[in-house]
């Protein structure tokens, strides 16, 4: 048992709480500012969000490029957004140089080769296997509990209450949207971060050895500035690209096709990432629930029924469907007010019940019609992603609606820029990975 810093996870609560304070302060009062803590609030955000809060993911596969590697490495395939493989490459080139001129100690097993271990992963696939093993349990509660589930109304009656259990959305988010903030989606699926060794996140312990008391700790810090990378104070074998500095600017602007001085990082984020709610409520949010009803459901069930004085069973048939089916059965507004519904939950937003109606109620006049969806999802996800300063669930309502007709004017104006993109046959869907 470590003295000062945890060594794993096992020891008392308390004595890992002290521990952990004290390794955090420790970094915080010696190192620069670029030495962050990413598990705080706004910071764990960083890259999963845009500029209005909405939950977004890499726009396009070929955005991406397969990081150097040594020989010894080379069946590793890792890759990162283009501009933040440019930047690594210069990083690594600079203690290249550094080992040659005796700076860096060419022999140290972490700083001496720069190799990346990880890079991007994909939040789609991910997930893929989140949601697979959320619905298993979805449908073995309503299995365990006799739930006769016999079509799909009463199924969703039945699973709704099971869903927006505060206790369970807090932890295990059901939308795509909502699990791409979660603490589920680790930020390797930013396509911003690097990982150049791979350690034991719950020992403090070995990054003070091994980094922070390393002899090439103060370079490594100080070229990670210079080239625009972040460095995660809870694994500091973890960089991360600062959109926001002047040395990633720099390198960006080239793929971008901006002056470094005036690329912003809302230009960034629009020419990077894109927004996943729309393509998951039209290809995947149906087809989830179909999935889980069919877990949930027997093909028929046997009922004792009274007849003429006797006991006699009666078989009940459920009902299959298809995802064609089910859109043909139940309307589109009714899915839209389902999904609206499941993600108030799940931001946990400080609404009643009958305000968050009210807020459903308003954003669905956007709805004008079949396949006029797009609209109202935005506008819906800028509001519940929105961070206001709550006095009461009034005021909060309050902002929400003034905030619903401000959205409303500027998204006119986006809905144009989208329809020329999809008149160019520019989709946005690159990284697939399914649900």
């Amino acid at each position: 048992m470590s003295k000062f810093f945890r060594k794993n996870n096992l020891e008392r609560t308390m004595s890992l709480y002290y521990k952990r304070i004290m390794y955090d302060s420790l970094l915080r009062r010696s190192e620069p500012r670029h030495v962050i803590n990413f598990n705080d609030a706004e910071k764990f955000l960083y890259g999963r969000v845009d500029t209005y809060y909405v939950p977004m993911v890499i726009k396009n596969q070929s955005l991406l490029r397969q990081l150097p590697t040594n020989a010894s490495n080379a069946a590793s395939r890792l890759s990162v957004f283009n501009f933040v493989e440019e930047a690594f490459r210069q990083l690594r080139s600079r203690f290249k140089m550094a080992t040659l001129n005796g700076q860096v100690d060419p022999n140290d097993p972490i700083f001496g080769s720069l190799t990346p271990t990880k890079a991007y992963e994909s939040p789609h696939v991910r997930y893929k296997k989140h949601i697979k093993v959320y619905s298993q349990q979805i449908a073995k509660q309503l299995i365990d509990r006799n739930i006769k589930i016999l079509n799909f109304s009463q199924f969703i009656d039945e699973m709704i209450p099971i869903i927006l259990k505060k206790e369970i959305l807090a932890k295990f988010p059901f939308t795509k949207t909502a699990y791409i903030k979660s603490r589920l989606c680790p930020i390797s699926c930013t396509g911003l971060a690097i990982e150049i060794a791979d350690f034991d996140h719950s020992n403090d312990e070995q990054k003070y050895e091994k980094f922070i008391q390393n002899p090439n700790w103060r370079f490594y810090v100080n070229a990670c500035n210079q080239f625009g990378f972040m460095i995660d104070r809870n694994a500091p074998w973890r960089i991360i690209a600062d959109i926001d500095s002047a040395g990633m600017k720099a390198v960006a602007s080239h793929y971008v096709g901006a002056d470094a001085p005036s690329l912003n990082t809302k230009a960034l984020m629009s020419a990077y990432y894109r927004n996943p709610y729309v393509e998951y409520f039209e290809d995947q949010f149906v087809e989830i629930l179909l999935n889980i009803y069919n877990k949930a459901r027997k093909s028929f069930y046997l009922e004792p029924k009274e007849c003429n004085g006797n006991t006699v069973t009666q078989r009940e048939d459920s009902i299959v469907y298809s995802v064609e089916d089910l859109q043909s059965e139940f309307s589109e507004e009714y899915f839209l007010k389902l999904y609206f519904t499941i993600r108030i939950a799940e931001e946990e937003i400080p609404l009643s019940e009958n305000e968050a109606n009210m807020l459903i109620y308003d954003v669905m006049k956007l709805y004008k019609g079949p396949q006029s969806y797009v609209r109202p999802l935005r506008v819906f996800e800028r509001i519940i992603n929105k961070t206001f300063d709550y006095d009461g669930s009034l005021s909060y309502t309050t902002n929400a609606l003034s905030l619903l007709e401000e959205i409303k004017r500027a998204d006119e104006a986006q809905l144009q820029v989208d329809s020329s993109k999809m008149g160019s046959g520019e989709t946005g869907r690159g990284d697939g990975g399914g649900y």
